[in-house]
């Protein structure tokens, strides 16, 4: 029969190859996990590379939809003004000419509202108008003769737009103008003739549908040189 040591020592030893066991089980489940956790840290990574991946996708995507927009619309713009230069080009009186830009070929260009103001015969003279009432237009040649606006864009030689970011003063110019029209977005353009300043051309909207771009201001500006 063993002995009590025996026991003692047999159990110790079981004991202790126990706590080993467990010590190298504990071990080699805590490296497991810590691999789990690196292995859900790298796809937690992984999925926000992923996402900011797909944000960047959208608004490449986005930017390439509005760019192609935006040349589709300069393209149907410049035929459009192809037409007006056509029919423009079938008289010389200078009357009639404002008259054929009518509201089917504004909408082609992408406005809904317009005026001609002349400048020489009297300051603010209106030759043609798209769009307005009689109380807006009174009001619309009253407030731009008291704010000098012939006379800023004059000076300015260019055209001047609703568009943000132009520098302080034609920002200024651009939110007297909103405020006397009450549209939401315009180009205006100096109308020259060979003798000098003749008047502008205001191209507008009353609805934020069609937002301006900086083709506008070209447009506007190829437009006013063909009126003229």
């Amino acid at each position: 029969m063993p002995n009590q040591e025996y026991i003692f020592a047999i159990l110790g030893i079981a004991t202790t190859s126990t706590i080993i066991l467990l010590s190298f089980a504990f071990m080699v489940k805590t490296r497991r996990i810590k691999q789990l956790n690196l292995n859900i840290f790298n796809l937690r990574k992984s999925l926000e590379e992923m996402d900011e991946q797909a944000k960047l996708i959208v608004r490449t995507d986005l930017e390439l939809n509005k760019t192609h927009e935006e040349l589709d619309k300069r393209i149907n713009c410049l035929f459009a003004l192809q037409r007006i230069s056509h029919d423009l080009s079938r008289t010389l009186d200078q009357e009639e000419i404002f008259l054929r830009l009518s509201p089917e070929r504004l909408q082609e260009i992408g406005f809904s509202k317009a005026i001609i103001f002349e400048n020489d015969a009297a300051p603010g003279a209106l030759k043609h108008q798209i769009g307005f009432s009689e109380e807006e237009l009174l009001l619309i040649k009253n407030e731009f003769s008291r704010k000098n606006i012939l006379r800023i864009i004059k000076e300015a030689n260019r055209a001047v737009s609703s568009i943000p970011g132009e520098g302080a003063e034609n920002n200024e110019t651009a939110k007297t103008i909103l405020n006397i029209t009450k549209l939401d977005s315009f180009v205006i353009a100096p109308i020259l003739k060979k003798d000098g300043f003749y008047g502008l051309l205001l191209l507008g909207n009353a609805s934020r549908e069609t937002p301006l771009t900086e083709g506008d201001e070209e447009l506007a500006s190829i437009l006013s040189t063909q009126i003229g």
